[in-house]
């Protein structure tokens, strides 16, 4: 079996660190995860970089986002604001960042998990037996979430994928139809309950993906992100932000709708953008990864985040509200000073 690594990466300084081999990652501090320098690339690695929030200092960034040690074989990945969630090949997960309502505390008896789905203060894992776990919640005392939001519907299976949102949480059954629970789970509309191959729930908008190629949306309208541009066809991947909504096409073009007016690019994909093979969007900026296994992000102003230079050979990305990251095959980037 292949020995895989765990490099963190950060920008602007990119500090790559090496995990030695651990059954339960732990922290080390700062100054020993930026002298902790690759003497070799490890394939099949996951890279992380920092995203463009200048007023978060990266010495907070890196205390707080705690990088996991002996962290290996990681299949899938899922970031939310400042937490992260890690999919292991032996169907395990590994969380961490801020831990406040315990979203970082996996429940120690989570096996055979296929996917997982990191939310606003809760997490979700998707089992191989088509059944879903969650845990987290806690925003309920601090910010009103309803207590529905804690619950997986009972007798809910046979379930394919998950998608996990701010106060709304959806899941896709095998059949195409789709179950929806917390704040806003009764506006599901008609459309979207069933013929779906894809969901996103985002922070106050929601998207689902018709076997069609055509996309529904509803939540929050007010900059536009669930008006469904005219025409919009042949998609194959959906992604929310904030307050945009993004879609990718069968010819592997991105479109993206919502906030332009005060926006900060959101909507700004890059011209000539192609090749697409997946896409991720975050609360300020959007990732896409291409065929050829490069990465691009945007804006490419204000709040940006730009992809270390030596980063290639990428199968996998999760934009996220500080840290950016990509599982990739052909070892680490060059470290930077």
């Amino acid at each position: 079996m292949k020995i895989q690594t765990l490099l963190f990466c950060i920008l602007p300084a990119l500090a790559v660190i090496v995990g030695c081999q651990s059954s339960s990652p732990n922290l080390r501090d700062r100054n020993d995860v930026m002298l902790k320098i690759p003497d070799i690339a490890v394939p099949n690695t996951l890279v992380a970089w920092r995203s463009g929030l200048e007023s978060v200092s990266l010495s907070e960034s890196i205390e707080k986002q705690g990088v996991p040690y002996g962290l290996t074989n990681v299949v899938a990945i899922s970031s939310c604001m400042d937490h992260n969630l890690a999919l292991k090949e032996d169907g395990t997960v590994v969380a961490w960042g801020d831990n406040r309502w315990g979203r970082c505390d996996v429940p120690k008896d989570l096996l055979n998990v296929v996917a997982v789905a990191a939310g606003w203060g809760y997490n979700l894992a998707l089992k191989k037996d088509g059944t879903v776990v969650m845990w987290g919640y806690g925003w309920d005392d601090v910010m009103g979430v309803p207590k529905k939001l804690r619950d997986v519907p009972e007798g809910l299976c046979d379930v394919v994928a998950i998608s996990a949102g701010g106060y709304l949480i959806l899941a896709l059954k095998k059949d195409g139809t789709v179950v929806a629970w917390g704040e806003s789970g009764k506006k599901l509309p008609r459309s979207a309950r069933s013929g779906v191959v894809a969901i996103k729930a985002g922070l106050n908008h929601h998207l689902v993906l018709k076997k069609n190629g055509t996309v529904v949306a509803w939540g929050d309208n007010e900059y536009g992100q669930c008006k469904i541009p005219r025409g919009l066809s042949n998609v194959v991947a959906i992604e929310a932000g904030v307050n945009f909504s993004l879609a990718l096409k069968k010819d592997g073009t991105v479109v993206a709708w919502g906030q332009k007016k005060y926006g900060n690019g959101q909507c700004d994909v890059p011209t000539g953008l192609s090749d697409v093979v997946a896409i991720s969007a975050t609360v300020f900026h959007s990732l896409a990864l291409k065929a050829d296994g490069t990465v691009v992000s945007w804006p490419t102003y204000g709040y940006r985040s730009d992809i270390p230079a030596e980063l290639s050979g990428v199968t996998e990305i999760s934009a996220g509200y500080n840290y950016n990251f990509a599982i990739t095959t052909n070892g680490a980037p060059v470290l930077e000073r």
